[in-house]
């Protein structure tokens, strides 16, 4: 979705993730996608907006979700 909030462009993106990965290369297809769509709503609008439940603990950063989490937050400089 997108809005305008005070002059600024946002874009709202609402993602899922089921919590259970499936298949053997899952999480490798998943970095590419969240890599692929946080390139293209970066360059899309100055402002986005990321809500959902993505099922990746950050407070894990021993676990692969959440170093896929913390590593992609710190190639975008993502805040939350």
């Amino acid at each position: 979705m997108e809005t305008t909030i005070a002059g600024k462009d946002i874009l709202v993106m609402g993602i899922y993730r089921p919590p259970k990965p499936v298949g053997k290369e899952y999480f490798t297809k998943l970095a590419n996608e969240l890599n692929d769509l946080l390139m293209w709503a970066l360059t899309s609008r100055q402002h986005v907006i990321i809500t959902g439940d993505l099922n990746l603990d950050r407070l894990r950063p021993d676990k692969r979700e959440g170093k896929l989490l913390l590593d992609l937050e710190e190639v975008y400089n993502l805040t939350y």
